[in-house]
């Protein structure tokens, strides 16, 4: 197993490996989440989008749209395991 990675090490962060996980907070637009979008390219990376689901949640959709076809899918979580 490779060491935990910096985002500071730029795009060879994600060299020879299967998955990197990243976590990022996107803007509330688009003109806002620039520097995760253009962190996603610079490792080439698919994106899968996690959010929490609440009924008076917004559609992120136009904001994932940054991701290009970067962008893999979106998950929603909707309950917190029990215990």
């Amino acid at each position: 197993m490779k060491r935990l990675l910096r985002l500071d090490e730029g795009p060879k962060a994600s060299e020879g490996r299967d998955i990197v996980l990243v976590e990022a907070t996107l803007g509330a637009t688009a003109e806002d989440s620039q520097t995760v979008y253009g962190a996603a390219r610079e490792m080439q990376a698919r994106v899968i989008a996690v959010e929490a689901y609440a009924d008076d949640a917004k559609d992120h959709t136009v904001v994932y749209k940054g991701f290009g076809d970067g962008l893999a899918g979106v998950v929603r979580l909707d309950a917190e395991p029990k215990g």
